[in-house]
């Protein structure tokens, strides 16, 4: 990036920052394929499934399998009577099988990568926010 754009930072609340930079305008932003981009900041490891419905917006490629663990939703994984999950019933969904793909129940490793949560990101190219009438 060149030296004469520098970042500023601007503490929205106690978990966003709002990121400034000088010596841009509308115009280098379009032309230079600037993007503005929302990141959840990683503040440890969270492990955990979807909301159901939280991936409805869009269609099931394959509606009898999930395109990766991180499709997996609550609704689809079996809980006992104190809300913790059913190693030993294997939910309703699962990826394919594959090389890189966690086995449900094959120990404590293949259950970490499949409740493993990632952080959120979103990257919008600035034409798409900066869209001229």
């Amino acid at each position: 990036m060149n030296n004469s754009k520098r970042a500023t930072q601007v503490p929205l609340d106690e978990s966003t920052t709002l990121y400034l930079f000088s010596g841009i305008n509308e115009d280098d932003a379009l032309s230079q394929d600037y993007f503005f981009v929302l990141r959840e900041p990683m503040t440890g490891t969270r492990f955990g499934f979807d909301l159901t419905g939280s991936n409805s917006d869009e269609p099931d490629p394959n509606p009898g399998d999930l395109e990766s663990w991180a499709k997996l939703e609550w609704d689809m994984v079996a809980l006992d009577g104190g809300r913790f999950v059913k190693v030993g019933t294997p939910p309703t969904k699962h990826p394919s099988a594959g090389d890189d793909v966690a086995v449900w129940g094959n120990g404590s490793g293949d259950m970490a990568r499949i409740a493993f949560q990632q952080p959120f990101q979103l990257a919008i190219h600035a034409s798409v926010w900066l869209k001229r009438p």
